[in-house]
């Protein structure tokens, strides 16, 4: 009878474990330097679009947006079964701007874990600029571009450069998915510049070249062509 007892008890366990709610919580309930200890990662859809999501032992936590398009569903599934068998953790480094910034750890900090690498590199900041913080005809590496749904100013085009992240002119949302994926694909393979050429009234022009050819990428849309010639015309006159 206690056998049985045992047995109902601790099948009673497991459900109320399953059973229980993890609150959300946001980065300003977190605080900083503090290790997280990191349960298992899952993708989720929320009303910003998709997140992954993070469990910790008592709470859950959507990360910063740039992880969930960083790491595909393998090194979701790859990082889940590495933190069941080495404990890691997630720290809450501060917040730079809007931007929240973390990092994760491994326990066992004398190994070296590739995924652990791979997961910080995508958590890695890169802050927002806008085009006054961007020198002129200087050659910036085009990393990813992506199309956000939602910003303060409507939907918006974003490129990730090698330390920066920045919202391009509106125009630029003509571009289709397919485009954007050409686009990503040929930043993965070879290298892909944005240019900035300057500013006319409040409009920032700019341009794609490629590494190997140093034409350019997508070619001048008209709108460019319109506003670079009454730009030219200005400084002339």
């Amino acid at each position: 009878m206690s056998s049985k007892f045992g047995m109902e008890n601790n099948l009673l366990c497991e459900l109320n474990e399953a059973a229980k709610v993890k609150p959300f919580c946001n980065f300003d309930g977190l605080d900083k330097n503090v290790k997280y200890r990191v349960k298992q990662f899952n993708r989720t859809q929320t009303k910003y679009g998709s997140r992954i999501l993070m469990e910790s032992d008592d709470f859950q936590i959507c990360l910063p947006v740039r992880m969930d398009s960083a790491l595909d569903d393998q090194n979701i599934e790859e990082f889940n079964a590495h933190v069941i068998v080495s404990p890691t953790y997630m720290i809450y480094l501060g917040k730079e701007g809007w931007s929240n910034t973390i990092k994760f750890e491994p326990e066992d900090q004398t190994v070296t874990y590739s995924i652990l690498n791979e997961v910080n590199e995508a958590a890695r900041y890169k802050p927002l600029y806008n085009f006054d913080n961007i020198n002129l005809n200087r050659r910036y590496i085009v990393k990813r571009l992506s199309r956000v749904d939602e910003t303060e100013f409507g939907p918006a085009l974003l490129m990730e450069s090698e330390d920066f992240r920045i919202f391009l002119p509106k125009k630029m949302l003509i571009l289709n998915d397919e485009q954007l994926n050409n686009a990503n694909a040929l930043a993965k393979t070879a290298s892909l510049y944005m240019v900035f050429l300057g500013k006319c009234g409040n409009a920032n022009l700019i341009r794609f070249e490629h590494e190997d050819d140093n034409e350019l990428f997508w070619g001048r849309y008209q709108y460019i062509i319109k506003t670079q010639m009454a730009y030219e015309n200005k400084r002339a006159n």
